[in-house]
């Protein structure tokens, strides 16, 4: 404790000595957003995550620098400065949400992401059981084959983003 705080509690126990005296720190006068901006926020880097579209720690920090600039917030000068917001608070954000965690996403394509529904996986197996019926032999499943093992990839590796922890695996979207 910084002996000028503690030289403020002795004279507020001498000025009072039957009074209450509470120790504790107080961090909110240093804390740019409010606890409700906070879990909108953190939402939001879940919700964009999900979408395959994660942010990474760069990204998020740009993110909390802007909407601190959107709603007016007070913030350091090195957030001015860098017009991002700085690691330390990051990492101090990323603690007090306790539900976001720095993850490797899982590596997907457009192609695969656009293409993967509902509506077009119908269509498959509607494709799939009129053949059956049309070929005979293709009543043996053994004469069921799958072409696509070519063992070459159309996606990079991507880049760790900020996600939810404990949840299902993330995705990223990376274009061919």
């Amino acid at each position: 404790m910084d002996r000028l705080t503690l030289a403020r509690y002795v004279k507020k126990a001498r000025n009072d000595p039957g009074g209450n005296i509470i120790m504790e720190p107080n961090y909110a006068n240093r804390q740019v957003f409010s606890e409700d901006d906070e879990i909108m926020l953190a939402e939001y880097i879940i919700t964009c995550s999900k979408m395959a579209y994660g942010l990474m720690t760069e990204g998020v920090k740009k993110l909390a620098y802007q909407f601190a600039a959107a709603n007016n917030r007070k913030v350091p000068d090195s957030w001015k400065a860098n017009k991002t917001a700085g690691s330390e608070w990051l990492r101090s954000f990323r603690k007090r949400r306790g539900n976001l965690s720095i993850r490797q996403p899982e590596q997907c394509s457009l192609s695969r992401l656009t293409s993967f529904n509902e509506f077009n996986v119908k269509q498959f197996y509607v494709n799939l059981k009129s053949i059956l019926e049309k070929t005979d032999k293709l009543k043996d499943p053994s004469r069921i084959f799958n072409l696509d093992e070519t063992s070459t990839t159309t996606v990079q590796r991507p880049r760790k983003v900020v996600a939810q922890k404990r949840g299902k695996t993330n995705q990223s979207l990376h274009k061919r």
